[in-house]
């Protein structure tokens, strides 16, 4: 292992009678659930499980945990209470108006750990947001911590510019500099672990954006970018090969019809570059008679074939039941592979729920793999109607339509085929290695599997997901 001078302590030891680096060693491999606790032991071990080189050495070391946080409805009793509490203040007031008014969902994060396919404690509400998270706001992942970006307050409906950050190590929230421009539905990126970008969404007269701004997580600053090459409401953000990538979106004369154009930041010459046609339709019968489908159910107009994540290098899409892998060299995407199903009926309905709207199936990249959570049942097109229309319904309207979509959920992991191959000895010493640590998930497998996890965390409609590795 290659030393680094991490923590020099010349007048103090972390660990008594050890050398620090060997007591380094030790402190990297305590899990991230007892770092709250590590921190009460002393200023020397808070100070350390503070830093960053801190976090930087558990990575080196393998000792990081990837969870994957989604915002969703909680449990409905907090709802239930406040909606007896506004009642209660409205029969004082005698202001009948006040009690039409619906609640929108008390929203928190739910952490899963794709390992262990287990949920985690809920991360604890926001101090100033004691109702619940700003609705509809953007998550993003960075450096070992969460970011919580915009959104509209759950109670004044105002659209807000606050940003909020959790450090999981100390499980407490910090507020961040606000954003510079009011902003929803934008798409939100993270480039070198420490930048957080915004681009696109629009404005509180319903109008289209073409501006971005980076956020500056450890200057705790924002900077102004150039202008995108054109209005991109409800556009996807991804980060590929260390360039920002915002991909599709619309403009304000052509709200849900969804472009197939990206624009590309390099942060080294502070531009954006356009690509045309980077989504390309499927061109197979099968593909084209599911997206004649989808038109037939006037679902062309969504954004859910625009479900995008990045792993190992690769950007990954998703369209109706059919997983896709981009070529940035030629500008093309091949199928890689299919949503199981019983029968072709089962995947073209699956395929015709996937294709409703983002907001019934959210794709994240955790460390080496592709996990898929999907809405089951019919209140999927109900929830996937209010995303698909964000920027042409109100405030109380849209909040409403995703308040109380509690339903199963199905999740769905998928390992890209390994690079190299191994010989059959190696595979099939491999393959008994993993039978007999009776592991879950399979080393070989190229396909989607279905998998089941414990608990409680499937219950609603996950609005946003982003893996974190803490």
């Amino acid at each position: 292992m290659d030393q680094i001078p991490l923590y020099e302590i010349a007048d103090e030891e972390l660990i008594p009678g050890l050398p620090n680096d060997v007591a380094l060693q030790c402190l990297v491999r305590i899990p991230v659930q007892a770092h709250a606790q590590l921190q009460r032991v002393s200023r020397k071990w808070r100070e350390l499980v503070n830093s960053s080189q801190y976090y930087e050495e558990r990575k080196r070391e393998g000792t990081t945990m990837h969870f994957v946080c989604t915002l969703q409805a909680l449990d409905q009793q907090s709802k239930i209470k406040r909606q007896q509490q506004q009642q209660s203040t409205t029969t004082a007031s005698n202001s009948p108006a006040a009690s039409s008014s619906p609640l929108p969902p008390v929203l928190g994060v739910s952490v899963l750990n794709p390992r262990e396919r287990t949920w985690e404690q809920r991360l604890p509400h926001i101090p100033q947001h004691p109702h619940g998270l700003p609705l509809f706001c953007r998550l993003v992942g960075v450096n070992g911590k969460l970011v919580v970006l915009g959104g509209w307050d759950p109670v004044t409906w105002e659209t807000l510019r606050s940003v909020y950050v959790y450090h999981f190590s100390s499980q407490s929230w910090r507020r961040g500099a606000d954003m510079p421009s009011t902003r929803s539905s934008f798409a939100c990126g993270v480039l070198n672990d420490r930048y957080v970008f915004v681009a696109g969404g629009h404005d509180n007269r319903k109008s289209a954006l073409a501006t971005a701004e980076v956020y500056d997580l450890e200057k705790d600053e924002w900077r102004t970018l150039p202008r995108m090459s054109e209005e991109r409401d409800e556009s996807t953000a991804v980060n590929l090969n260390g360039k920002l990538y915002v991909i599709s979106g619309y403009s304000t004369e052509a709200q849900g019809q969804f472009v197939k154009s990206a624009d590309v930041y390099e942060p080294e010459k502070n531009s954006w570059t356009r690509i045309e046609d980077m989504w390309s339709r499927p061109s197979s019968m099968q593909q084209q008679q599911q997206r004649q489908q989808a038109e037939d159910h006037d679902l062309s107009s969504s954004s859910a074939g625009r479900v995008f994540a990045v792993l190992s290098g690769t950007l990954y899409s998703l369209d109706h039941n059919t997983l896709f892998s981009y070529s940035a060299t030629n500008n093309t995407w091949s199928s890689v592979a299919t949503l199981p199903g019983a029968a072709d009926h089962d995947q073209l309905q699956l395929g015709l729920e996937l294709n409703a709207a983002g907001a019934v199936c959210r794709l994240t990249a955790v460390k080496d793999s592709l996990l898929l959570l999907v809405a089951a049942g019919p209140s999927a097109a109900a929830a996937s109607s209010s995303s698909s229309s964000s920027s042409r319904m109100s405030s109380s309207s849209r909040a409403q339509e995703v308040a109380d979509h509690h339903q199963a959920f199905k999740a769905f992991v998928y390992k890209p085929p390994s690079p190299f191959k191994l010989s059959t000895a190696a595979a099939a010493a491999a393959e008994e290695l993993l039978q007999e640590g009776g592991s879950r998930f399979s080393s070989c497998t190229t396909q989607w599997e279905a998998i089941g996890c414990k608990a409680d965390g499937f219950r609603s409609v996950p609005q946003f997901t982003c893996a974190v590795e803490v």
